[in-house]
């Protein structure tokens, strides 16, 4: 009776992948190349990808202008560009004059270089550039021993105001760390800064690869991103398909994974155009500490989850999918939204991962992205959830 049980279930569950492998219309690994396969038909190259810098991985390894970043088994995309609003840009000065005390020049993380420090030091004054925030992402990695104590120092009104000091307990590997700081807005400039800098203190550190990245448009938007030379930028990476088709808006579905690196105000997953009001999105946003959810943008409205966390460095599973009555969110296998909505034709042909065509906001690795030209069943989204890789059905 055991073996008939099991036999069944492995019956239906061939049953499930091969209705899946018919719904497939197209789909990227993101593994190790941009090829993109479809149920019929042979392997196309129709994939659109740009950073127009280079750009290094997490391991510095440096990637060409225009040359996609394939970390950990996906694709990596990032925010980035030379505005300081919405780019990846180092606000360290690009003379190397970053700190007041000049540290023994050592190895440092990876390829680049490290000094070496005991006592009290200081990061020398950078000037702040107030946008509609003031929100800043200092980040370092370090090794050594003991703890780290930083005190980020603000000049308001030509007077210093210290900031909470924050303390970072050292091994002897190198570790990434970073601390957020808020430099006042534009709006207010009573309370703006006028400069920003940083005191340390601490015996036997080794700091490699120092970064302040701001401000940000919006308070929080900003983490950590792969590293950038001070006084340099990094573009941001953007991916879209020109696949989408009318009918695609009435049933279908969209599947992918993503890693995030860091966690950012506004991360976007994936949007079938690329203006402020796509017809079709997926995004993550955190608004304050009471307010972490997925929101989705159905056809003209926008649709918010319950409070989900969102973890960096976990992979998740997400599927939208939408027929001609409703639409619903599912993440890891679970249903998390769903409402009785009219689906409608789609008008422009582009879809977006990670990114859109005015800006990117991800910053994390996707890989396994699937577009499905029909509604999903519950079975076929549990069952993908578990294998979402297609490759194989589809080669």
């Amino acid at each position: 009776m055991k073996r008939l049980l099991i036999g069944a279930i492995a019956i239906a569950t061939l049953g499930v992948q091969a209705e899946l492998k018919d719904k497939v219309y197209r789909f990227m690994p993101l593994q190790k190349d941009l090829t993109v396969l479809s149920a019929k038909g042979a392997p196309t190259n129709e994939a659109k990808y740009n950073r127009k810098s280079t750009a290094l991985t997490p391991d510095f390894k440096e990637a060409a202008v225009n040359a996609p970043r394939f970390w950990n088994g996906g694709l990596l995309i990032e925010h980035g560009g030379k505005t300081l609003e919405r780019g990846a840009v180092n606000c360290l000065p690009a003379d190397g004059k970053i700190f007041s005390v000049a540290g023994k020049k050592v190895a440092g993380v990876y390829n680049q270089e490290g000094l070496e420090f005991f006592g009290t030091w200081e990061l020398n004054p950078v000037k702040h550039q107030p946008m509609l925030s003031g929100s800043y992402t200092f980040s370092f990695y370090a090794k050594g021993s003991g703890t780290l104590s930083v005190t980020p120092i603000l000049k308001v009104g030509g007077k210093d105001k210290a900031l909470p000091e924050q303390k970072f307990a050292l091994t002897g590997n190198w570790n990434r760390y970073f601390m957020k700081l808020d430099a006042g807005a534009r709006n207010k400039p009573a309370q703006m800064a006028e400069t920003i800098r940083a005191k340390f203190q601490g015996q036997n550190v080794v700091i490699s690869a120092p970064m302040l990245e701001g401000p940000s448009v919006y308070p929080n938007i900003h983490a950590p991103t792969t590293y950038v030379a001070p006084g340099k930028f990094r573009e941001a990476d953007k991916l879209s398909l020109s696949v989408m088709t009318p009918e695609l808006g009435n049933a279908g579905a969209v599947a992918f994974n993503c890693t995030p690196q860091v966690i950012c105000g506004w991360f976007d997953l994936f949007a079938t155009d690329g203006s402020w009001r796509p017809q079709i999105a997926l995004s993550y946003n955190i608004y304050h500490k009471h307010a972490y959810r997925y929101q989705v943008i159905y056809h003209g409205k926008t649709y918010n989850s319950r409070n989900i966390a969102f973890e960096a460095g976990k992979t998740y599973h997400y599927v939208l999918n939408w027929d001609k009555d409703k639409f619903a969110l599912w993440v890891d296998g679970v249903k998390v939204m769903e409402h009785k909505v009219a689906s409608k034709p789609l008008t422009k042909k582009d879809i977006w991962i990670g990114s859109r065509s005015i800006q990117a906001s991800a910053n994390g690795a996707f890989k396994n992205f699937a577009i499905f030209n029909q509604a999903l069943t519950d079975a076929e989204i549990q069952e993908l959830a578990k294998n979402p890789d297609l490759s194989a059905k589809l080669r």
